[in-house]
């Protein structure tokens, strides 16, 4: 995180900020912020929130300084879903109607159609019902460890009653990060698909696409809140909800 520390080292001094001062606002010791900022010691998102806070500043402020000390994403089980974050987020980042939980509802229909139509999922996580939209097993410990890896940013925001958080790309994608994705002889690819479900829903509300899954056969068919949304019950998608010509 060296190009970040430095940033913030500038950003001290240039308004006469002393260390002992900004440490006592983060609530870390003074040899702590020189060790920082001197890149002896990890930045931790909590302490990276309290530094925007004191500065008035956003995510976006240091966003090359983020982009520069980006690391690459480790290819575990959850490399996929990571990569398929970040190219949801680059597509949609900018728009007002982009938070996690519209992420949340793209990433089901994403998985749901390829399933759909190939039989397979391109994720392989468990999706569960929650009372107002299906969403991916543990995605919140997810988002936040790509957080604290400098792979996204995660800001709260009001959005007039709620708070919401608001998600931003660090790094790009890994152009090959679905090469392992089966897929079916002269059927959509993975990445065909994932754009349809943008294309459609990219400029939808959160809750307008809440909505719209709330009638979708996985969805209304699993009967408890928290219980696991079979894959399979797409194969039993009204016609509205279809995308395989052979399900129309």
């Amino acid at each position: 995180m060296e190009k970040t520390a430095q940033k913030i080292k500038t950003l001290r001094e240039s308004l006469n900020i002393t260390q002992e001062q900004l440490a006592n606002f983060i609530w870390i010791w003074r040899v702590t912020l020189a060790n920082l900022e001197s890149w002896k010691r990890a930045l931790k998102s909590k302490e990276m929130e309290k530094i925007l806070e004191f500065f008035e500043l956003t995510p976006e402020d240091f966003w090359e300084a983020y982009v520069e000390d980006a690391v690459s994403i480790k290819k575990d089980e959850n490399y996929v879903l990571k990569n398929l974050v970040l190219y949801i987020s680059e597509r949609l980042s900018m728009k007002e109607n982009f938070w996690e939980t519209l992420l949340n509802k793209l990433l089901y229909f994403s998985d749901f159609d390829y399933y759909e139509r190939h039989g397979n999922s391109i994720t392989w996580k468990k999706y569960h019902k929650l009372p107002y939209w299906p969403v991916p097993d543990k995605i919140k410990n997810i988002l936040e460890e790509m957080h604290n890896d400098w792979l996204i940013s995660l800001s709260k925001t009001k959005f007039f009653w709620k708070t919401q958080t608001k998600i931003l790309p660090l790094i790009s994608h890994d152009k090959n990060f679905l090469e392992n994705v089966e897929v079916e002889k002269d059927c959509l690819s993975p990445i065909e698909i994932i754009n349809s479900v943008l294309d459609r829903f990219g400029s939808w509300t959160a809750n307008a696409v809440s909505d719209w899954s709330h009638w979708d056969t996985p969805y209304k068919a699993t009967k408890n809140i928290w219980d696991e949304i079979s894959l399979w019950l797409s194969f039993y998608r009204t016609k509205a909800y279809a995308t395989n010509p052979n399900n129309l």
